[in-house]
């Protein structure tokens, strides 16, 4: 089955980004969750070379801008200039950390 996205919301003054799915389940993705999950080419590298790529200060994960890409994914930028990371929906459900979730 092929989730889809119901509603997607930025919420700047939190910074945060909301999902609502068609599965009936809700994602709330903190920036510091997707900075840290950056799927660019970069941090995809370092986590290959199993580095840990650089984790992101809380204003470094400030995000500055949220881009559709497609009917598949959005382009997440931050305030530190971080700006090559596209989320796709897959992606960001993956990053869901909340109990229900994650990994027992």
């Amino acid at each position: 089955m092929q989730l889809e996205i119901e509603e997607f919301r930025w919420a700047q003054e939190q910074n945060q980004i909301e999902v609502d799915w068609s599965d009936g389940h809700k994602t709330v993705l903190p920036g510091h969750v997707l900075r840290n999950g950056c799927p660019c080419a970069h941090c995809g590298l370092k986590r290959r070379e199993q580095e840990a790529p650089e984790t992101a200060s809380a204003s470094a994960a400030q995000v500055d801008f949220v881009d559709p890409v497609g009917l598949y994914a959005v382009s997440i930028g931050f305030k530190d200039m971080h700006v090559s990371g596209i989320y796709t929906y897959e992606l960001l459900r993956e990053l869901c950390y909340c109990p229900v979730c994650l990994p027992v």
